[in-house]
Formats: C-alpha cells, sequence, structure tokens
C-alpha cells in the first residue's frame, strides 16, 4: 500500500526541480526576507478551469473568480511571512490574465507546460516555469 501512494521519481524529480527554481528566484527578488531564517511555505493554487466552466454551464453554479484566489491568497501572507504561491490549471492563460496582472507581490509563480496551445506566441515571462 505504501508504495502505490509513493511519487515516482520520474514525478517528483522534476517537481523538485521546479520548486527549487521558484524558491531561486523567490529568494533574488525578496533578499530582505531571508536575512535569518530561510524556509519558503509553498501554497499550490490547483485550477481545473475546465471543470468549473463545465459545472457553471452544466449545473448552473458560479465559477470561481479572481477575487476567491486573491483574497485566499492574502489569508496565507498574513499567516505565512515566506509565502510562494505556484499556479498550475489547464487554463494557464486565465492565471496569466486574471491573477498574474493584478498581484503585486513577487510571491506568484506560473507553473506549467510551454506546449500549452494558449500561450504560443503569448512571451512567456521568465517567471513561467516549466514542468
Amino acid at each position: 500500500v505504501i508504495n502505490a501512494f509513493t511519487f515516482r521519481e520520474n514525478f517528483s524529480n522534476p517537481a523538485r526541480a521546479v520548486l527549487k527554481s521558484i524558491a531561486h528566484h523567490y529568494r533574488q527578488n525578496n533578499p530582505k526576507k531571508f536575512r535569518k531564517k530561510k524556509e519558503i511555505t509553498f501554497v499550490g493554487i490547483h485550477q481545473r478551469r475546465g471543470d468549473h466552466v463545465s459545472f457553471r454551464d452544466e449545473g448552473n453554479i458560479d465559477e470561481l473568480g479572481a477575487s476567491y484566489f486573491l483574497e485566499s491568497m492574502e489569508m496565507f501572507r498574513d499567516k505565512f511571512k515566506r509565502v510562494v504561491f505556484v499556479y498550475v490549471s489547464d487554463d494557464l492563460e486565465w492565471g496569466m490574465e486574471k491573477l498574474e496582472r493584478r498581484i503585486k507581490t513577487k510571491d506568484f509563480f506560473i507553473a506549467g507546460s510551454l506546449q500549452d496551445p494558449a500561450l504560443k506566441g503569448k512571451g512567456i515571462k521568465t517567471h513561467l516555469i516549466p514542468i
């Protein structure tokens, strides 16, 4: 049973590399936060936007708007001094347009495949971390 619930290295190693890269960028952009302590709290934002849109269309259920995510992020910022948000979604473009543009802090990173057709020709920013 333990083996069945253990992440395989071909998944966990790339994920660790992405988090290490994000941590490096965050430390570079926020040196004052790292004078004494080095720990970073990672908060994953996983938005299955395709499902939310389907629920909206099929069941008349409101989809989660940007304010839901932004308010949730503020709660984590209040609780942790060195917090980093890692956004993954089936709609990375939505995260770039609705969240990234409104966030003034340097603690938000979009992680996803650069193969996403929605991102072609969008001028990928340096903090978009490929996985």
